[in-house]
């Protein structure tokens, strides 16, 4: 249990100095600058964040409710079941590699 989580840890560290060394924090503040706009006579402020996060939910809303009149709104379970058992072995997989490079 302990070597999981210096992996993990290690793991964290590696990823925070890799998105550091890119000047990702500085990137990351840009989409938290408020924009102030009016919509009849009402004052609105959001961040850029909270915009791209509600097209994509509005977007994502639409296309499923187009999808189920379309009756196109369908999931395959051998297809799922295939894709859930893939994404644990890669899980895995990395787990493994990982643990391998940082525990000696």
């Amino acid at each position: 249990m302990l070597r999981r989580k210096r992996a993990k840890t290690l793991s964290s560290i590696c990823l925070i100095l890799s998105l550091d060394k890119f000047n990702f924090s500085r990137k990351i503040t840009a989409i938290r600058k408020p924009l102030e706009f009016t919509v009849w006579g009402k004052k609105f402020i959001i961040t850029i964040s909270d915009l791209i996060c509600g097209l994509m939910f509005l977007f994502m809303g639409v296309l499923i409710i187009y999808l189920a009149f379309m009756k196109q709104l369908t999931v395959h379970a051998d297809y799922q079941l295939s894709l859930n058992i893939y994404f644990a072995q890669l899980t895995k997989t990395i787990n493994g590699f990982l643990q391998g490079i940082f525990i000696k």
